[in-house]
C-alpha cells in the first residue's frame, strides 16, 4: 500500500501505511522524511518489576532497585529511554519472570548513579543497554 503523508499539528510529516485488516506490525515499511517524534510516558514509581505505558521516554522515580521491565505491548527492537531520578538503581542480569525481562547493561554491572538517562532496546530476550548512560539534570 502506498505511503500517504499526513501533516500533524506541529507541521512535521507523519507517514502511515494504514495496514489492512489482518496484517501485522512489520509487514509494511515506513519511510520517515522528517522527525520521528516519540512521546514522554507517565512517570513510573520504581519497583523490582516495572511496567511502562505509552511513550518511549519514562521518568523512573523512587529509591527501589529496578530489576526487570514488562515486555507487554512491546515488540523486539523497541527503544525506550529511562530517566533514573535520585537514588534509583537499575540492576543488571536478573532472570526473566512472567512478562518481565531483565536488563543486560553494557558494563555488566548495575547503574547506581541517579539523574542519568539510559537507553534500552528489547532484543527478544532482555532489555539491552544501547550506548553510554548520560548524566542529566532537567531544568527547574
Amino acid at each position: 500500500m502506498a505511503q500517504q503523508p499526513n501533516p500533524n499539528r506541529s507541521g512535521a510529516q507523519v507517514l502511515s501505511d494504514n495496514n489492512p485488516a489482518g496484517s501485522s506490525i512489520g509487514e509494511e515499511n515506513n519511510v520517515f522524511t522528517g522527525r520521528n517524534q516519540q512521546a514522554k510516558g507517565e512517570d513510573v514509581v520504581s519497583a523490582n518489576d516495572i511496567t511502562v505505558g505509552n511513550g518511549n521516554y519514562f521518568r523512573i522515580t523512587g529509591t527501589t532497585t529496578v530489576q526487570r521491565m514488562a515486555i507487554t505491548d512491546w515488540q523486539d527492537g523497541a527503544e525506550v529511554m529511562l530517566y533514573l531520578t535520585g537514588a534509583c538503581t537499575l540492576q543488571n542480569g536478573v532472570a526473566a519472570g512472567g512478562v518481565f525481562q531483565g536488563f543486560a547493561l553494557a558494563s555488566s554491572s548495575s547503574i547506581t548513579t541517579g539523574n542519568v538517562l539510559v537507553k534500552v532496546i528489547l532484543d527478544g530476550t532482555v532489555w539491552r543497554q544501547s550506548g553510554t548512560p548520560v548524566s542529566y539534570t532537567p531544568p527547574a
